[in-house]
Parts: structure tokens; sequence; C-alpha cells
């Protein structure tokens, strides 16, 4: 989890959306594949 304090720094913000993002994209092919 992001430092609360590094927030309000736009890249550091974007990073971690970025970050999360792939984490849910990355997940889906493993989902798919275990139903």
């Amino acid at each position: 989890m992001a430092n609360p304090t590094s927030t309000t720094d736009p890249n550091r913000f974007v990073s971690v959306i970025n970050t999360f993002k792939e984490d849910i994209l990355n997940s889906v092919p493993g989902n798919l594949a275990s139903v």
C-alpha cells in the first residue's frame, strides 16, 4: 500500500493506479482459466 503522505504526488498516484490496474488485468486470465 502506498504511503498516505505520498498520494498527493500526481506521479505517485498514477503509479499506484497503474499497478493496481495491472494486478486486476493479470488476475483475469487466471480466473477465467480456473472456471
